[in-house]
């Protein structure tokens, strides 16, 4: 009996114990499904509120938006011809400052508003492709245009073949602070192309990239005819010509160096410089440009004048990584002038050694030259 009533009693408690489960199970169904529900009906009412909102603030934008149209219209018609802001001018003891606008528009614009003895400063403010432009402006004399970045340093890259810039006379062109003058490969022109005008670079200007292969080219940077180049600062770097890779001088011109480094440069003759002219050298770099024939550094032709008496001409010889170099497809070759050539008809001169600021160097003097 004893033993009937132990296992009755172990039974019911598992009986009990089975329902208290299955009772604690759909508790927890319960609280699931309502916290489900609650969930739904969160999710419908913040849907009911904002659809509400998105039917409020559409018709807002459609009934303000006409009212600006037209003048946001024209806006972007000036902005379209004038750059981000409207063009503008400012008087200042400096010269007269042309903001805003295209660079090609402010050349537009110079063209038709030039006036004698005037300086008119042209910022650039975004890189730019221009068209071949010549800087004349008739009936005006003593013109100076000043070429500008603001912002950080602005890139000009010449959009077609031919000069960037020709400087006609009563016309000085100054590349001045952030500025750099792009060309491009198979180019017909230089970038700067100086008849009978002025052509003055300054610190922070670069003229770079102008590969010639016109036969017969001169001056892949600069071409100075008839005309002055002066260069205090600035960078004349990886142009190509057949005479004259960063610079080419004609006769009757001038070209004055006191500042600014011509480097990597490459041509026939005269990587760095071609001189017919007079070319003097008070200071500045002329390093690591190089020739096929004669003059990696500057090359002279018989009635050119060239006088140094400061800056540094570097020579392979003395350095064979920066120095100026004359070399061929098959290597450098010696004697030909590495930093500088003077083709006398009689007795041509070289300098084959770096010439550095101390060093002077006449072509009508035979001292401090090679043997």
């Amino acid at each position: 009996m004893s033993v009937f009533v132990l296992v009755f009693g172990i039974s019911f408690c598992m009986a009990q114990n089975i329902r208290d489960a299955a009772e604690e199970q759909r508790r927890r169904e319960a609280q699931q499904r309502q916290v489900a529900d609650e969930f739904r009906r969160r999710d419908t009412q913040e849907s009911q509120q904002r659809t509400p909102i998105t039917l409020q603030t559409q018709p807002q934008q459609t009934v303000q938006q006409p009212q600006p149209q037209p003048q946001q219209f024209q806006q972007a018609v000036v902005e379209q011809q004038q750059d981000d802001q409207p063009f503008s001018t400012q008087a200042t003891p400096a010269g007269i400052i042309l903001r805003g606008g295209t660079l090609a528009y402010k050349l537009d614009w110079l063209q038709r508003s030039v006036e004698s003895h005037n300086t008119y400063i042209v910022e650039v403010g975004a890189n730019e492709s221009i068209a071949p432009r010549i800087l004349e402006y008739k009936g005006a004399i003593n013109v100076t245009i000043i070429l500008r970045g603001v912002g950080g340093n602005r890139i000009v890259r010449l959009s077609s073949h031919g000069r960037m810039f020709t400087v006609n006379a009563n016309v000085t062109l100054i590349l001045d602070n952030n500025i750099t003058l792009m060309g491009h490969n198979d180019n017909t022109g230089s970038m700067v192309y100086v008849d009978r005008g002025v052509f003055k670079m300054n610190n922070g200007s670069t003229i770079t990239g102008n590969i010639r292969t016109d036969r017969n080219s001169g001056g892949g940077g600069v071409y100075v005819n008839n005309g002055t180049f002066e260069m205090t600062g600035g960078t004349i770097t990886g142009n190509i010509a057949n005479s004259g890779g960063g610079v080419y001088m004609s006769n009757n011109t001038t070209f004055t160096m006191t500042g600014g480094t011509l480097s990597g440069n490459r041509s026939s003759e005269g990587g760095g410089v071609y001189v017919r002219g007079t070319f003097t050298m008070r200071s500045g770099s002329i390093i690591g440009n190089s020739a096929a024939q004669n003059g990696g550094g500057v090359f002279i032709l018989w009635g050119g004048t060239f006088a140094k008496t400061g800056g540094t001409i570097t020579g392979y010889n003395s350095d064979q990584v920066n120095g100026n170099a004359v070399r061929d497809g098959d290597g450098t070759i010696a004697r030909s002038g590495h930093a500088v050539w003077y083709a006398h008809w009689q007795t041509p001169r070289r300098k084959e050694t770096t010439a550095g600021p101390n060093m002077n160097l006449n072509n009508g003097a035979p001292d401090n030259w090679d043997q």
